[in-house]
């Protein structure tokens, strides 16, 4: 590398050059000055990488300002580039860098002085700003990366089929075979797997490992994994999730093909309902598919599938109706969603029609909350006015006919007939949620009760409502094992990025509240539901039940979804003694609060069970560490719905490091009986953590100002 300098005279020198020497250096502090202006633009954009060039710049400008009075300098640097005696084979994989195109302010609209530096630069002006991203890091050791070629184009070759591995090559290919789906194997694990593909088509937990050592790059290697997927064993519904994610977006698209068609085969309706959240966001991996949306393999799947499932049809509405709304990928989702409305009005047209009645009662929920904010009146006179549009038979909320009942969106099981105005409430609350009650058709459940809802505008519930699916998926995870911890999830539907509905649990009121009002004794409160004076506490034993059975069940399922932000306010408890969760702003390990404990198992839970030393309280720990263990055998199942997830725009899921912490909660390097004692510590530090009792009290204060 070279610096050459080269030295202008002084204007003072040469007369004859004065006007022009100084005319050009104004041009070139006037074209450094819009040049700065540009750059500003640049850095003002999200994600700036550039804050290290304002001082420079600046100082630089300054600098040249200065200079303009006395001589001028300009400096140059020439790089000249190695030259090699023999050709370069290997070289660095194309990365087209990120750009940013600022274009130039134009003449018309420049400042005074500038129009000048844009006319005398126009070439420099339309050229783009690049802001590159060091890919160095990324790059493979070129002779690693060959031997690694040669290592495996021998392995390709015909004798490896007679391969076998040993004890030790056994033991290693078991561990990698049970390794979870979010674990990244290492080169010598990828070329292990490889070696011995042969062996493993017996092994149906082991396609997808294989398929992640395949070299997609390499045509040979291509051909010879999709002939052994047509031998492989049948693999199951969980593993072929992995294969929609985005660690096979870059492999061959019989990949995705092959998960499609087995899902086909082997999945439920009841089973795609479990998925359908996750399933939906992977429909955004088929963008760039040659094929029309509606014919992509896993979008033609959902809307085969949904087309003759009216529930399926309802919640595949729905999630794709929030993603059209998505600027990342909304026009994809759009003629997807497009696509499944059409098939549903030229095929059924009851679906179809009483999904548009659906839009039709959610749009006036919406206007009415947003009606209800604007006009800034006190609860009471916005509970008066919300009765008051219900009671008008002329609106969407009071002209639901008893001759045709609605499906709820919520649960589309349910079929409601009417609207009840004395019901109707607005609750004390910042977005001021909106309260409603639906009159349930008769025809369907005789003697219903009343169908309660709660409508938020202004809050995005896309996070709870991830929570609760999950929540629901592993209630049926524990029951199919024949343990029932009497789990309340109730249901979340978000109908926008920052609306949607929640279902009201009846009959149930905050932790918080009981204890206030019970003298903090759970018990105290049971005895007045359920009084039974001949059990040992006075409450009927089944109640008594369903509370330590719900306390073990909801421990164990927000410890491995990190639920944070937990307090008394948040703890529901029903009068069956069931007691559930609300409010999911925080999952994956984040928390407001500091140091909070692994679980939220408050010291008068335990008491309301008899104490640390009661059986009641050994039932408990007992249920946990079983349910725990239940959740660990499922959790490939879980873990690849969560990655499906990753690209979902839900707030605490910024990438795949967020499902690592799930990872980690489970425990899979322990066997049962390790991960039960583990359990247990966690238990023991919940219950003797003293900082959770102080950080009670600060949100008491809090919630009483905000009052």
């Amino acid at each position: 590398m070279r610096m050459h300098t080269v030295q202008t005279p002084h204007p003072d020198r040469e007369n004859g050059e004065e006007v022009s020497e100084s005319t050009e250096a104004e041009d070139e502090m006037t074209l450094l000055d819009a040049l700065a202006t540009r750059h500003e633009k640049v850095i003002e954009q999200p994600d700036p990488t550039l804050d290290w060039l304002n001082r420079p710049t600046y100082a630089y400008l300054e600098d040249r300002q200065k200079d303009t009075d006395r001589r001028l300098e300009r400096h140059f640097i020439s790089v000249q580039l190695p030259e090699f005696e023999f050709p370069v084979i290997f070289h660095e994989r194309a990365q087209p860098p990120p750009t940013r195109h600022v274009t130039a302010p134009r003449a018309h609209g420049a400042r005074n002085g500038e129009q000048a530096a844009v006319s005398c630069a126009a070439g420099l002006h339309d050229a783009p700003i690049v802001l590159l991203t060091d890919t160095e890091q990324y790059r493979d050791n070129p002779a690693l990366h060959k031997h690694h070629k040669l290592a495996r184009s021998l392995l390709s070759a015909g004798f490896a089929k007679e391969l076998k591995p040993d004890a030790e090559e056994r033991r290693r290919l078991a561990a990698l075979i049970e390794s979870p789906p979010t674990q990244r194997l290492r080169e010598e694990e990828r070329e292990l797997m490889w070696k011995f593909r042969y062996s493993l088509t017996t092994e149906k937990n082991a396609l997808t490992k294989f398929l992640k050592c395949v070299d997609w790059g390499d045509s040979r290697e291509v051909q010879n994994a999709r002939q052994l997927l047509q031998q492989w064993v049948p693999v199951d519904v969980q593993d072929l999730l992995e294969l929609l994610g985005t660690a096979f977006v870059s492999a061959a698209s019989w990949v995705r093909e092959f998960a499609v068609t087995a899902l086909r085969e082997r999945a439920t309706d009841s089973e795609l309902l479990s998925y359908l959240l996750p399933l939906v966001q992977a429909i955004q991996y088929e963008r760039d598919s040659p094929t029309p949306p509606e014919d992509s393999p896993l979008a033609a799947l959902l809307i085969r599938r949904a087309n003759a499932n009216p529930e399926l049809a309802n919640f595949l509405h729905w999630y794709l109706h929030v993603e059209r709304r998505d600027t990342r990928h909304g026009d994809h989702f759009g003629r997807v969603h497009d696509a499944f409305l059409e098939r549903l009005r030229s095929s059924q047209g009851l679906t179809f029609a009483a999904l548009q009645r659906q839009e039709e009662l959610v749009s006036a929920l919406s206007s009415t909350s947003q009606q209800l904010k604007e006009k800034n009146e006190s609860r009471p006179k916005r509970i008066a006015r919300l009765r008051s549009i219900v009671e008008q038979p002329s609106s969407a909320l009071g002209s639901l006919n008893g001759d045709h009942p609605l499906m709820m969106p919520l649960d589309p099981r349910v079929r409601i007939v009417g609207t009840l105005p004395d019901k109707a409430t607005v609750f004390k609350s910042a977005m001021s949620p909106l309260g409603l009650s639906f009159q349930r058709s008769s025809a369907t459940v005789p003697d219903a009760p009343a169908y309660a809802i709660i409508f938020k505008g202004g809050d995005d519930l896309r996070q709870d409502q991830l929570v609760i699916q999950m929540l629901m998926l592993m209630d049926k995870l524990l029951q199919e094992q024949g343990l029932d911890l009497k789990l309340t999830p109730y249901r979340v539907l978000a109908t926008a990025p920052g609306e949607g509905l929640v279902e009201r649990v009846p009959d149930c009121e905050p932790l918080a509240q009981i204890l206030a009002e019970n003298k903090n004794d759970i018990r105290r409160y049971l005895q007045k539901k359920h009084p039974d004076p001949e059990s040992p506490y006075g409450i009927e034993p089944e109640v008594l039940e369903t509370f330590v059975k719900s306390c073990a069940g909801y421990c164990v399922a927000m410890y491995v979804l990190g639920v944070g932000d937990r307090h008394l306010d948040n703890l529901m408890l029903r009068s069956n003694g069931a007691l559930f969760h609300i409010d999911f702003g925080y999952i994956l390990g984040r928390d407001p609060k500091p140091f909070p404990p692994p679980m939220k198992l408050c010291k008068e839970m335990v008491e309301a069970m008899g104490g640390a030393d009661s059986k009641l309280y050994d039932r408990f720990r007992l249920s946990c560490c079983e349910a725990f263990n239940i959740l660990r055998a499922s959790s490939s199942l879980l873990l690849n719905l969560l990655m499906l997830m990753v690209d979902a725009n839900i707030k605490d899921i910024k990438g795949e490091h967020d499902v690592l912490k799930v990872t980690e909660k489970f425990r899979l390097d322990l066997n049962n009986e390790e991960a039960a004692r583990h359990f247990q510590e966690l238990i023991n530090d919940s219950v003797s953590a003293l900082f959770p009792q102080l950080t009670e009290t600060i949100h008491k204060w809090a919630q009483y100002w905000r009052s």
